[in-house]
């Protein structure tokens, strides 16, 4: 079960949000993806859900690419840690981040 969490669908989403928005970098890379103004083939902008696709392909390879660093100690709860950020991820909303993103970005401009 799902619970509202700081304004955001559920705490996953919140969690992500907070962590992209954290950092210059990952923050410039949400606002990029939110408000990429690539067109379809009718001219109409992408639709929130393949600019959520496009998000969560940023995610994952940050995500694999912290799976594959060289561990310096072999830790069997490593697996663990990374199915659980891995479940997290695929819990939260990106449709709402890159919709609060493109809201943010309008406001700044």
């Amino acid at each position: 079960m799902c619970e509202e969490y700081n304004g955001w669908r559920n705490r996953q989403t919140w969690l992500v949000n907070l962590w992209l928005n954290n950092e210059p970098s990952s923050q410039q890379a949400l606002y990029d993806i939110a408000n990429d103004a690539e067109e379809l083939v009718d001219g109409s902008p992408a639709p929130i859900y393949m600019r959520a696709d496009t998000l969560m392909g940023y995610i994952m390879d940050r995500f694999y690419m912290l799976e594959s660093m060289p561990k310096e100690i072999d830790d069997p709860f490593n697996g663990l840690f990374l199915d659980l950020i891995n479940d997290g991820i695929w819990s939260a909303d990106l449709e709402a981040i890159v919709s609060g993103a493109v809201d943010n970005y309008v406001e700044a401009t």
